[in-house]
């Protein structure tokens, strides 16, 4: 879904549609159909996931914890 939370959790390494417009869903996922554009984003994905992890959570809440 074309949502804030979505793009800055995926950035670039998504697809996004207007969830009110199956059609509009139903294009992007026949662009996926599409071998070299769907590696490319598996490739984005995956670097685009090295971003985040548990303990980097864990780290960032303790910060917010001790500092409030």
């Amino acid at each position: 879904s074309d949502i804030p939370i979505f793009k800055e959790v995926s950035s670039d390494a998504a697809l996004f549609f207007n969830n009110n417009s199956p059609a509009d869903f139903a294009e992007k996922i026949k662009k996926l159909e599409n071998v070299s554009s769907r590696k490319t984003l598996i490739k984005k994905g995956l670097a685009n996931a090295k971003k985040f992890s548990w303990s980097k959570s864990a780290n960032k809440l303790k910060s917010v914890i001790s500092n409030a």
